[in-house]
């Protein structure tokens, strides 16, 4: 068998812009270069000039790369041709095909000339090895065999490689996206909120116009605070730390609370709002409360929001099926709908049907995305049962109702559905709060608004800016005999923070309660702070009628008992 010339070498490709570009810069670099335009060109070349190397494209009319692969390896006189496939396919299972084909090495495009260069003298360089040791084919063989395993994890870590950096660049333009969508629906709220709070100084301003003004930067401020709670259950939920719980709850309960709680929204807009309930429910289910309610309550809240007139209603069933029943829950509104192509996009992250929408309504394009992943959590899903433009929309929520051995079923859920799914302790008309109080916070703002809250319901408040001062006021009080009735917390401030201080007050035999003030909403904020010490949690921003409660109920035991 006569050896091949290792400088000759076969370029072949349907593209002649590449075949004049890459055969042009070999030339350059010492090879004697034949062209061909596809497979069956190619194998007239081979039989007539006897390359030692072919780089080949995957995809040519008439016979392709890997044909022409097979069809080299067919020829007797072509056992040194080193081969080498050149192609966009870059998935590991059509590098593994082009072995298998084979090829003896892999290039994916785009690739740099050099590179390709660098992979036609490395093939030179194996077959002046093959010719060195070809009386011991053996050995040969086997080192080929080693260099092919080699080449296939080395294209496997290009592969994975390759895969890293789109993956990086796509989490790149997903948080540039995020970050510029957040960035207005920030900056919308927070204008009105700064504009408006600026006609507060003016001092011609009409009461009608002070109080206009007031609820307009309550009104964006609350808005506000449901955009970060959607992005902090968002990347809760992505990072996976999200946690559902199951545990005995009523449906027809929890239905009503949110009935209750959107009624007013519904209301403003003229809209009507009601719970229609099909068939006989199960009074208690196997489900998250908290997070049933937030479902629930983003569906339906989507649909008032979305409706100019007309009525919104949600619609619950019991569906049996032995171990796997469910609960349903359709939300159907009357309002501006969506199409078919709108509706495709309604659970992708920061996206919203229609980008007008945002315009007009405002959101995050969190809610739907959020609760879906939570539905999915909790073993059901949502889907859009129908939808038109300017006809409305009907949504269904899917949930299982876990095990209902033994559970009662309601024939009239509406009578049920009347007392509230939680009870909460509530001040009664004229109560005050008749204690002392030790107020723990570095910011002078919250000290003014928290000791206001707190003086007008009657409570006597001392403040004082960090950890250390509050230890060291609830000593001096102790020597004096008159020690504080509860302590507000702030668990982040200079000098020594609320977790260190409650922990030392403990240390010290304080048994009064301590309540943590925090901004921190995260999941563990809460236990973090019961475990220093703290009897309970308030976070910011803070509302004052919850705030003035959780003190009464653990300052009234017949209150804290409810």
């Amino acid at each position: 068998m006569l050896m091949p010339d290792t400088n000759k070498l076969l370029y072949v490709d349907d593209d002649p812009l590449a075949l004049a570009g890459i055969s042009r810069h070999l030339r350059m670099s010492g090879f004697e270069v034949l062209t061909a335009a596809n497979g069956l060109e190619a194998i007239e070349v081979i039989k007539k000039r006897d390359p030692s190397i072919v780089i080949t494209d995957w995809e040519m009319p008439e016979m392709d790369g890997p044909a022409l692969c097979k069809e080299i390896r067919a020829l007797e006189t072509t056992s040194f041709t080193y081969i080498i496939m050149l192609t966009a396919h870059d998935k590991i299972e059509n590098i593994v095909d082009a072995f298998e084909y084979g090829a003896n090495d892999f290039i994916a495009k785009p690739c740099d000339p050099r590179v390709l260069l660098a992979r036609a003298q490395a093939g030179q360089r194996i077959i002046a090895m093959e010719a060195a040791n070809q009386k011991q084919a053996l050995t040969s063989r086997k080192l080929h065999a080693e260099l092919t395993v080699s080449n296939v994890s080395l294209q496997r870590m290009a592969c994975q490689l390759d895969l890293a950096r789109k993956e990086a660049e796509a989490a790149a333009q997903t948080k540039s996206d995020f970050l510029t969508n957040m960035s207005h629906e920030i900056r919308t709220p927070m204008t009105a909120i700064l504009g408006f709070a600026d006609n507060l100084l003016d001092p011609t301003l009409s009461d009608t116009e002070r109080r206009n003004a007031i609820y307009t930067i309550r009104r964006n401020g609350e808005f506000l605070l449901d955009i970060i709670n959607d992005i902090l259950d968002f990347s809760k939920i992505e990072a996976g730390r999200l946690e559902v719980e199951n545990v005995r709850s009523s449906p027809v309960q929890l239905t009503g609370d949110v009935q209750s709680l959107l009624q007013v929204r519904a209301k403003e807009k003229g809209l009507v709002f009601e719970v229609d309930y099909d068939g006989p429910i199960p009074e208690t289910i196997e489900t998250d409360p908290t997070r049933f309610r937030q479902i629930l309550i983003n569906l339906a809240g989507n649909a008032i929001k979305f409706t100019a007139a007309g009525s919104v209603r949600i619609v619950c069933r019991y569906v049996a099926d032995g171990a796997d029943s469910q609960m349903q829950f359709d939300v159907i509104d009357t309002g501006i709908g969506m199409t078919e192509e709108q509706a495709s996009r309604l659970f992708q992250p920061f996206t919203q049907a229609d980008p007008s929408t945002t315009r007009r309504f405002g959101g995050t394009g969190l809610g739907l995305v959020i609760s879906k992943r939570l539905v999915e959590m909790m073993g059901g899903k949502i889907e859009i049962v129908d939808t038109q433009p300017s006809k409305g929309t009907h949504f269904r929520a899917t949930i299982p109702t876990g095990s209902l051995n033994g559970v009662q079923m309601l024939d009239n859920p509406e009578a049920d559905s009347e007392s509230p799914a939680i009870q909460r302790p509530i001040l009664e008309p004229g109560t005050t709060l008749d204690c002392r109080v030790l107020l723990a916070e570095d910011g002078p703002d919250n000290q003014r608004l928290i000791q206001h809250i707190l003086t007008k319901s009657g409570a006597e408040v001392t403040m004082v800016d960090n950890g250390q001062l509050a230890v060291e006021a609830v000593l001096a009080s102790r020597a004096e005999g008159r020690e504080f009735d509860i302590i507000l917390m702030d668990m982040q401030m200079p000098v020594m923070g609320g977790y260190e201080a409650s922990a030392l007050l403990r240390k010290e035999g304080y048994d009064g309660p301590i309540i943590a003030l925090t901004a921190h909403a995260m999941q563990g904020a809460r236990k973090k702070c019961l475990n220093a010490g703290c009897d309970d949690y308030v976070t910011k921003p803070l509302d004052r009628k919850k705030l003035v409660d959780v003190i009464t109920a653990w300052l009234r035991p017949e209150v804290a008992s409810v």
